[in-house]
């Protein structure tokens, strides 16, 4: 007797698909090398389909100062197209895959603001949920997605099953970290690079809180395959630190990304307690001084004008952002530099990231998905607006890289998008 097939077994609740998805927000004036000269140049021909063409390309390249094609012309191109010229000739792939040109196309390129937009309707091809934003990365099926730090190209999440990876959307390359398990509570701080070994760390602590003191201790992981964490504890050069660190600790759910100047990570802990330091040379935590006048009203840190910048809403006009600068790092001697106040109605009680050296700054609502980018005299440049209501986080930054790091990256780990 023939078998006769049962009807089909229902699931029960659905499985709901969720996707994450993790985007640059293009403004029209990122944060660049101070100095340098914006110009567009044309992308590359696809690869020639001659040797009589390579050999064309060949002379043309000859003809040219190595050092003009390079560090004129293939310097300010995006990484996309340094791609395309690999393909070109010989020559060109050769040129291309230099250490130092790829360190100076990475210093070159501009840094751009990260978002992250969370629920099922984000489209399946990648194209942008948010107008003027370029999909770099998406998981699917992974609903405790958290991107929790950025350096150099590099992005660093955690998963839904307590893993850590690490990616380059660039190269389209992804690492897991199996030192790293959210089982004993880790909670990231950073990730940086050490200059002195050219080594890339993440810095963590793991513990709980008990009877108001802090049952913790920090970790330094080397991001290099088969690398133990390292115990430093809570190394401080400054009296009184502990307490500090245990109010910071209460209060920061998810770290802003830090300012790297001087071989030191600096984050903001607050108008009270200052700025916190860690130097990754020595290895210890100090305090700074904020700004004297400073507010307590969405503070930040950022980069610029080659320095430190600390900008916050005015005490009593929260349509006014105010911007300071460190001008001198030993004395922590602070100079009032911007005063901005947007031409935006909705902007009160909104939260602001400071983008560019000239004091442009990006005012946002991460419920609603709404974004405004003003300059410094509070003109406004552009709207943004997302479609997700999943806006979740916003302050780290991206820049393309194309270095090759010491890193076991390999792709398939993660669904990286192509550039748009």
């Amino acid at each position: 007797m023939a078998r006769t097939k049962g009807p089909a077994r229902k699931i029960w609740p659905p499985r709901r698909r969720h996707r994450v998805l993790v985007a640059s927000l293009l403004v029209q004036n990122p944060t660049a090398v101070v100095g340098r000269k914006e110009t567009t140049a044309e992308p590359v021909a696809s690869a020639p389909t001659t040797r009589a063409r390579s050999r064309r390309i060949a002379a043309a390249t000859d003809a040219l100062s190595k050092d003009i094609l390079v560090y004129e012309i293939f310097v300010r191109l995006p990484a996309k197209d340094i791609l395309r010229c690999r393909a070109v000739c010989r020559s060109w792939r050769n040129l291309t895959s230099a250490p130092d040109f790829l360190l100076a196309h990475h210093r070159g390129q501009p840094s751009f603001p990260l978002l992250t937009l969370n629920g099922a309707d984000i489209t399946k091809d990648g194209s942008p949920i948010c107008n003027h934003s370029r999909p770099l990365l998406g998981l699917d099926d992974y609903e405790g997605f958290k991107l929790l730090a950025s350096c150099d190209g590099l992005l660093l999440f955690s998963l839904s099953n307590g893993r850590f990876s690490i990616c380059n959307p660039t190269t389209r390359q992804c690492a897991p970290l199996p030192c790293l398990t959210a089982a004993g509570r880790i909670n990231i701080v950073a990730l940086y690079l050490h200059s002195p070994s050219g080594e890339y760390r993440v810095l963590y602590w793991k513990g709980r809180q008990q009877d108001h003191h802090l049952k913790a201790a920090y970790y330094i992981l080397k991001v290099r395959q088969g690398q133990l964490s390292r115990c430093i504890g809570v190394p401080s050069s400054t009296a009184g630190i502990d307490k500090i660190m245990l109010d910071w600790h209460e209060t920061t759910t998810n770290f802003a990304p830090p300012v790297v100047f001087r071989n030191c990570l600096h984050w903001n802990a607050g108008c009270d307690a200052g700025i916190l330091v860690f130097d990754n040379i020595i290895e210890s935590f100090r305090l700074m001084r904020s700004p004297a006048a400073a507010t307590r009203i969405c503070n930040h840190l950022c980069a610029m004008e080659g320095s430190i910048a600390f900008s916050c809403h005015d005490g009593s006009r929260r349509r006014i952002i105010k911007i300071w600068v460190l001008e001198d790092y030993e004395r922590e001697v602070w100079s009032f530099k911007y005063h901005v106040t947007p031409s935006v109605e909705s902007f009160y009680y909104d939260d602001h990231l400071v983008l560019s050296q000239k004091g442009n700054v990006l005012v946002y609502k991460a419920f609603t998905g709404r974004m405004f980018h003003c300059d410094s005299t509070g003109k406004l440049l552009e709207e943004f607006q997302c479609d997700s209501p999943g806006l979740s986080s916003i302050g780290h930054w991206f820049k393309e890289s194309l270095v090759k790091h010491d890193i076991s990256l390999r792709r398939g780990c993660a669904r990286v998008f192509q550039r748009v």
